[in-house]
Formats: structure tokens, sequence, C-alpha cells
């Protein structure tokens, strides 16, 4: 990984440590800061897709609205290493 150049603000940091988090299932929102811009995305895991999806509530008409973002698993480490690879 290179020398990190930019900064990440994590939705998920924000929360109650006490609240139950599974990294593998869940979504939040980031922010990217890069060359004195911030770009804004909303990140889902693949698992929580796969919840989505499972669930025929969630679709509406056939369809279901997407993230910016979709990943492995939603910690600050695995965060950082897309985001490097993305910019």
């Amino acid at each position: 990984m290179r020398t990190k150049h930019f900064d990440l603000w994590l939705e998920f940091e924000e929360f109650d440590p006490s609240e139950p988090w599974d990294a593998d299932n869940e979504f939040f929102n980031m922010a990217i800061m890069h060359d004195g811009k911030r770009y804004v995305l909303t990140v889902w895991s693949y698992g929580f897709l796969q919840k989505e999806l499972a669930d025929p509530s969630a679709r509406n008409d056939g369809f279901v609205e997407a993230p910016d973002l979709l990943v492995d698993t939603c910690t600050r480490s695995h965060m950082e290493a897309v985001v490097d690879k993305l910019i």
C-alpha cells in the first residue's frame, strides 16, 4: 500500500460501541477527503446486499436501489485499502 494520501470519515466509527456490528453484513456512509475535495459514498457489504435481495419488501417494482460501493467487509483497514486502490 502506498503512503496514505487521503482522509476517511466512516459513519460506523460514530456508532455506540455497545451496539452490535457485523462488519460482513452491514452498510454505512463514508466521506473521502482527497486533493481538497470531499466525496461521500454509501457503502454496502456483499452480505448486506444478499439480505436485501432476499427481502421481497426491499425490492421496488423489481429493482433494488444499490449503493455507491460494494465491499467484502466494513472495517477501517479494508476501506483504506479499497480507497487507496480507487484513487
